[in-house]
């Protein structure tokens, strides 16, 4: 069968065009794959700041090409080493725009960045990747070069102390002071009388990032023998430096009516000015007292300060094992050691406080005169 010329010529042109073609895992294939930049020479150290750990690292930019490789941007991650890959924990921590490279060039880059709140302790080695990540375009340092801290937990106040036989929960201010997040944070009650106490974890959550708080709540359980002193303690754990520990006391209720504090010095005060001071008049017994009496021995000196939110025992009536408050000024009109008694009473019952303070004269100039030596002026 004859062939026409015009159909020879195109099956010449599709054989040609099919010998051109590179096979599968020819050396254009391979050098297309190739990373034209590289990464290499890993390094890092880390410094503790306010702000947490700080990571700062050091690497080499290897252009591998013969033409010019714009800049790009490096990613600087902390990777734990002490798991298989796949499951080893990393951590974002910053990145740095990288300079131009001339062919063949090589470029040594310093980038800075922070441990992440939500990083737990331990040992990392720096991790830096160029976008998109293949296999030669990130690179580890050889070692572990950065070191976060363990979490630790903070308690405030540092002591608490319940008195009656149903005072108010009180609450405790838990914050992280470490340098990584914490574990789930968990309470407990422990020491003699550690059932005569209840506690909640009111806001505080599976873990606490640094510098993050949460408040738990603690109290006096109900049906506790209010006749004697109690002491526990609150053991707030979940930190990487081991448990925290708040001592915990509920005192005696009273049976009477007293004042707390049953004496006070108000120290030195100069004539002229004023010192003042609240005070805690608590009802111990199991009815409400209604008020009869609130009086001090000495007026001159001494005054009942009408300070708004500060005098609840104007109310005249004092609930059952509840307290007023009220506040006495110290307001010398004369010199030395001056003294009063503050009564207030309700029925048979009588409760005072002593009082005491000195008087200081106000504070002497010396002045000039013309013609004169330096004189005291006493006018």
């Amino acid at each position: 069968m004859l062939i026409s010329p015009r159909r020879l010529c195109a099956s010449l042109v599709v054989l040609a065009a099919t010998a051109t073609l590179a096979p599968a895992g020819s050396s254009s294939a391979a050098t297309e794959a190739r990373p034209t930049v590289r990464v290499t020479a890993v390094t890092g150290s880390d410094r503790v700041t306010d702000e947490g750990t700080e990571v700062r690292a050091t690497f080499t930019l290897a252009n591998r090409t013969d033409v010019r490789q714009a800049p790009r941007r490096a990613t600087v991650f902390i990777v734990a080493t002490d798991r298989p890959v796949g499951s080893q924990r990393r951590y974002r921590v910053g990145a740095t725009r990288t300079p131009a490279l001339p062919a063949g060039a090589r470029r040594t880059v310093r980038a800075f960045g922070t441990v992440p709140p939500t990083a737990v302790a331990g040992s990392y080695h720096v991790r830096v990747c160029l976008p998109p990540s293949p296999g030669g375009r990130c690179a580890v340092s050889r070692t572990a070069v950065v070191q976060v801290g363990p979490a630790a937990l903070a308690a405030e106040p540092r002591a608490l102390t319940f008195t009656g036989t149903a005072p108010p929960l009180q609450d405790v201010r838990i914050t992280n002071v470490g340098q990584s997040r914490t574990n789930r944070v968990t309470l407990a009650l422990g020491g003699p009388d550690a059932a005569a106490f209840t506690t909640s974890e009111g806001t505080c959550g599976p873990w606490l990032v640094p510098g993050a708080s949460c408040t738990a709540q603690v109290g006096l359980a109900p049906g506790g023998d209010p006749t004697r002193t109690r002491t526990a303690s609150l053991v707030v754990a979940g930190g990487g430096r081991g448990a925290t520990t708040v001592p915990l006391e509920a005192t005696a209720a009273p049976t009477g009516l007293s004042i707390s504090p049953a004496a006070w010095d108000y120290g030195s005060v100069t004539i002229g000015q004023t010192a003042t001071r609240t005070f805690r008049l608590v009802n111990g017994g199991d009815t409400d007292l209604p008020l009869t009496r609130g009086d001090l021995s000495d007026y001159g000196n001494f005054l009942f300060d009408y300070v708004e939110g500060e005098n609840t025992c104007l109310q005249n009536v004092i609930p059952a094992h509840g307290f007023c408050t009220f506040s006495v000024a110290f307001a010398p009109t004369a010199t030395g050691p001056l003294a009063t008694t503050a009564t207030f009473g309700g029925g048979e019952l009588t409760a005072t406080s002593e009082l005491t303070g000195t008087g200081v004269g106000p504070a002497v100039r010396p002045t000039a005169r013309a013609g004169r030596p330096y004189a005291v002026d006493r006018s």
